[in-house]
């Protein structure tokens, strides 16, 4: 039996670089399960209901078979591995789930888990990624990715595009990145069922570069209004 951690055994298919770039700095950020105070489609009258919810065993095992199934593999797959992601829990997170996190990701030294009490949901994550700014990069390029995968090279086509984008938009503050093609994958008794899709502005593959001086960050926008508030570049 293979008893090698999950992390570093993706990496053997792989061959990831570290791509410095002293201009661009990345961050994206995962909440996973965090029992914020708003922002979740399903409201809860109180925040000890909610996390009644998002704590359950059978919710927190499902959340944990979908993050190691998509999501992180599509973060340790990454051909440029000169970012930070950063995955904001619950303090109080179920130390099963917390162990488990752990041992997904302790290999990879661009991931890390951030246990923080409730706090309001844009606060919070808005805090969590000023709190690793690198002023000495000029530029951020900051994106969400919760329970969703990006290709692998997903963090040097940004950097890419956005090389270009600080030149095409040097007088704005900010300018978005959107990857509108995809596909939405169904988990089913079959196998997976994929539908090729064309959205914009959908979180996943979604980026903001922000000029770091600035004091706003990816979740001071929603979403679907980012084109209301910045260029948008669309791939």
């Amino acid at each position: 039996m293979d008893n090698a951690p999950f992390a570093q055994k993706l990496s053997n298919i792989t061959e990831p670089h570290r791509g410095k770039n002293d201009q661009m700095q990345v961050i994206g950020l995962c909440r996973f399960s965090y029992p914020a105070l708003g922002g979740f489609q399903r409201e809860h009258e109180t925040i000890e209901q909610r996390k009644a919810f998002l704590y359950d065993e059978a919710h927190l095992k499902h959340r944990l078979r979908l993050f190691r199934a998509f999501n992180l593999p599509s973060i340790l797959a990454q051909t440029d591995t000169d970012f930070q992601y950063l995955i904001l829990v619950g303090n109080d997170l179920p130390v099963w789930a917390r162990d488990q996190l752990n041992d997904l990701t302790k290999w990879a030294d661009h991931i890390k888990i951030l246990p923080y009490p409730s706090h309001p949901h844009r606060q919070i994550a808005e805090q969590v990624i000023l709190d690793h700014l690198d002023v000495a990069h000029a530029h951020s390029i900051q994106f969400r990715l919760d329970d969703d995968a990006v290709h692998r090279t997903f963090i040097e086509r940004l950097k890419t595009t956005a090389a270009v984008g600080v030149i095409d938009y040097a007088n704005k503050p900010r300018f978005a990145l959107d990857y509108a093609r995809g596909y939405a994958i169904r988990p089913s008794a079959v196998g997976l069922q994929a539908e090729e899709l064309v959205r914009n502005l959908w979180t996943p593959a979604l980026a903001a570069v922000f000029k770091t001086s600035a004091n706003n960050t990816v979740m001071n926008f929603g979403h679907h209004k980012l084109d209301q508030h910045m260029p948008v570049i669309s791939d």
